[in-house]
């Protein structure tokens, strides 16, 4: 079980913070390369929105030496406005993610997209680069920086993003805390 915090960077009153945005997802390993997750997106709740969401993960390649692990996932958000208007959507995603392991640490990076499928085609992907550290058998914590939206103009824009790269998406932070029953750990 994981709960994680955090969102591109805005200009909140004259400071630079990540815009809060709270997950939290349930993962099963059906074997030890294949994954199913599922999650709820709580803190929207309180702006009349449910999100849910879940899907499948697949370790494809076991990291050997100098190759990473490399994993890929898909899956679907899904979104429903029941405090107004009755919108909807659902949002197919994908992603692929090399990982090194340590005794009690993994390196990884990726790239995480989400489509739109109507009313009409929309993609957007975001990078991303990380570190999970685990502090006992069953916790550990994570911190990783993405580049949302890498492609899109920064400007014009409702919410300013001051951090950019090249003035496109907008860069952010994501803390994590993990409960973990199973799974790595090397004494």
């Amino acid at each position: 079980m994981s709960i994680s915090a955090g969102g591109p960077f805005a200009n909140v009153g004259g400071v630079q913070l990540p815009i809060p945005y709270v997950v939290a997802r349930y993962r099963y390993g059906i074997t030890d390369q294949l994954g199913l997750y599922a999650g709820t997106h709580p803190l929207i709740a309180g702006f009349g929105t449910a999100g849910l969401e879940g899907g499948l993960t697949w370790h494809f390649i076991k990291q050997k030496g100098f190759v990473p692990c490399i994993g890929v996932g898909a899956g679907a958000i899904g979104f429903y406005e029941f405090d107004g208007g009755g919108g909807r959507s659902l949002l197919p995603t994908a992603e692929i993610t090399a990982a090194y392991m340590g005794k009690r640490s993994v390196a990884y990076a990726g790239v995480h997209t989400m489509c739109q499928l109507s009313p009409s085609f929309y993609m957007t992907y975001t990078p991303y680069v990380g570190q999970e550290y685990r502090l006992t058998r069953r916790l550990s914590v994570n911190v990783e920086t993405r580049w949302y939206a890498a492609y899109e103009d920064n400007q014009p824009r409702a919410i300013t993003f001051p951090l950019t790269i090249a003035n496109h998406g907008a860069l952010g932070l994501v803390g994590g805390i993990n409960c973990l029953i199973g799974g790595w750990y090397v004494e």
